[in-house]
């Protein structure tokens, strides 16, 4: 059937739902350097960005899926290479980087009393804010499958962001912030780890 009616390819959804989740990622990231800075407590925007990615995720896995089946004894698939193809090591990723940025938000939501701010230094905030936004444009980069992987001088300033941030928990690690501190630290490595490695 599929060498007579040449059904469509289903690339581009998998390519725009892959992005949509890098998107929401990075919006969650944001938000969440805004509260480490000690702007607000991310209890009053974290809940819809985890709902967001949940979705997101499913979608995106969901699209790859239709994608990979719509190539499968297609003619249009040896033809047709302008679109990229879905790629599980990238969704991998993503859900990884998902999964630090959700344990983020729970040290921050751990730290902050009610309605109230992260309870962080405020200098360590603001180092710790500087780098979740450092990496937006690799996370975005990692989403879209037409760009090349997650630019290396970004990834070398997080890693400077990341050396700086280190210091400042070795600090803080005889007061009561330092826990939070290491914690944070600690998956923020892991965060520019994935990435360096994807």
């Amino acid at each position: 059937v599929n060498v007579l009616v040449f059904p469509p390819l289903q690339l581009r959804p998998a390519e725009h739902a892959v992005r949509q989740w890098g998107d929401d990622l990075v919006g969650a990231l944001d938000d969440l350097a805004a509260a480490a800075a000690g702007q607000y407590s991310p209890g009053k925007s974290w809940p819809r960005h985890d709902r967001q990615l949940s979705e997101a995720a499913g979608q995106a896995r969901a699209a790859a899926r239709n994608a990979r089946e719509s190539l499968r004894w297609n003619p249009r698939a040896k033809v047709e290479r302008a679109v990229p193809r879905p790629d599980g090591a990238v969704l991998d990723s993503l859900e990884e980087l998902t999964a630090r940025t959700r344990a983020i938000a729970r040290t921050l939501l751990d730290t902050a009393a009610g309605d109230e701010p992260p309870s962080l230094p405020a200098s360590f905030g603001e180092s710790y804010a500087t780098l979740l936004r450092t990496l937006n444009g690799p996370v975005r980069q990692l989403a879209d499958m037409r760009s090349a992987r997650p630019d290396r001088d970004e990834l070398a300033s997080a890693s400077g962001c990341q050396d700086h941030l280190e210091r400042q928990a070795g600090r803080l690690a005889d007061r009561q912030e330092g826990t939070a501190a290491r914690q944070l630290t600690d998956l923020s490595g892991q965060l520019i780890s994935e990435l360096v490695h994807t």
